[in-house]
């Protein structure tokens, strides 16, 4: 593990800083379209669905200064042939500069 990263869980004060991440997760998967993706919708969104409790969390990577650097997250799926509740990962991002330092895996270490 790094120890530059630390993983926190997304809070509804984390709206945010989710909504940022996620956007620059859509921009990058579709850099035709992906800046005209209402970064505001998203942070309103992401915001709704953290202060819910719906079965919905979010993770976030940050560096030892702070910055954001991923963010994960995880909703309460079930299914009865996998015997009850487990998490799906809808979103996982993480900028391309941090890639190598291992967040991705400590994110999934975190939801799991």
């Amino acid at each position: 593990m790094n120890e530059n990263i630390q993983i926190v869980e997304a809070g509804v004060d984390d709206a945010k800083t989710v909504g940022r991440l996620v956007h620059a997760l859509l921009v990058e998967l579709d850099p035709e379209h992906g800046e005209t993706i209402d970064a505001v919708r998203l942070c309103r969104t992401a915001e709704t669905l953290l202060a819910d409790d719906a079965g919905v969390w979010g993770f976030i990577a940050r560096t030892q200064g702070g910055q954001p650097v991923g963010v994960l997250m995880l909703n309460e799926c079930a299914a009865i042939y996998a015997g009850g509740r487990f998490g799906e990962i809808s979103e996982l991002y993480v900028a391309p500069p941090e890639r190598s330092t291992g967040a991705g895996a400590m994110l999934i270490d975190a939801a799991s």
